[in-house]
């Protein structure tokens, strides 16, 4: 007998074995036996039309993914099995890591890394072209920020590499032949910097300031930054130590000690970023005053201080409501 009918020859006696322990069985008991018999196979049919459903959609879903993300003059380079194996750049498969902290201050240089990937998770090589699209702007503000792009010995990763000088919130978009790379865009938020004393300046600028002797007048000082950034999330509004006003009398070799005729405090308000010099004089004359940061003059710091006396403030109070009449 030949080998290839062995098979056949057992199969049908595993068949007559089984029919006869069949037979042997109460008719209700066989009945029984091929009911569930029934249910098991029916039971394996819609396993398995379940999993053959799940692999199609998968299938389809690569290659819907496929010929959505790949070039039309580049479809021709893949076949069947390369969207079956999702050999193929899938930007949602892509993802960007940061190589910073938040929060971070302006005008530093920024790196983060995109990290290319094909749909079945294997490194896709960066120095491919791949269209890699990265755009940084400023959200309340109309403004673009430049970026650069940097392939490493990395085989799968691009870095990016930017800088902003305005404080703010940004969005950050990374695109890959249109489409967005993993949960792209990206929202970012730079603070401003430290107090720069040059760019530091008095709210309202005058040349010359007109008090009441002992009456407190406040002045407003905009903190800014190297940028010109207001500091509301800096350090600049809880310092409020290093800001300094001298003043001293005009016109006389007066060795008097400056600070027995005039008294400051200084307060922050971080709704209106703004420091509050409340300045008190208590003499009447001519005074030149100096408002410092550090040490330093803010830009628009230094002006005159004519005090007068009380007599003296209502007369000219009054001359000024005089000249409102014909």
């Amino acid at each position: 007998m030949c080998a290839a009918a062995l098979p056949v020859l057992a199969s049908k006696h595993n068949l007559d074995a089984e029919m006869q322990w069949c037979d042997a069985l109460p008719f209700h008991d066989t009945r029984v036996f091929l009911a569930n018999s029934e249910k098991s196979g029916i039971t394996v049919s819609i396993i398995a039309f379940v999993f053959t459903i799940k692999f199609l959609c998968e299938l389809a879903a690569r290659v819907v993914s496929f010929l959505q993300n790949e070039d039309r003059g580049r479809r021709g380079d893949h076949t069947i099995y390369d969207y079956v194996r999702g050999n193929y750049l899938d930007p949602r498969s892509c993802k960007v890591t940061w190589d910073w902290k938040d929060p971070q201050e302006v005008g530093h240089t920024m790196t983060f890394r995109v990290y290319l990937f094909y749909k079945n998770g294997q490194p896709f090589p960066a120095n491919r072209p791949v269209g890699l699209r990265v755009q940084i702007s400023h959200v309340e503000l109309a403004l673009d920020i430049p970026v650069t792009q940097e392939v490493l010995q990395e085989p799968n990763v691009v870095k990016v590499v930017f800088t902003v000088r305005k404080a703010g919130r940004y969005e950050i978009t990374v695109k890959l032949r249109g489409l967005n790379v993993a949960y792209s865009p990206y929202y970012k938020i730079f603070q401003p910097g430290t107090v720069v004393p040059s760019k530091t300046k008095i709210a309202y600028h005058f040349s010359t300031l007109v008090l009441t002797i002992e009456q407190q007048h406040a002045i407003q000082i905009e903190p800014r930054d190297e940028y010109g950034n207001p500091t509301s999330n800096s350090v600049s509004l809880i310092d409020e130590e290093n800001y300094n006003v001298q003043v001293h009398e005009l016109g006389t070799q007066n060795e008097e000690n400056p600070e027995n005729y005039y008294s400051k405090s200084v307060l922050s308000s971080k709704l209106q970023c703004q420091v509050l010099l409340r300045l008190t004089v208590r003499k009447k004359g001519c005074f030149r005053a100096c408002i410092s940061y550090h040490n330093q003059p803010i830009s628009n710091g230094e002006f005159d201080i004519i005090v007068l006396s009380a007599v003296e403030a209502a007369v000219c109070s009054a001359a000024r409501v005089f000249d409102h009449f014909p």
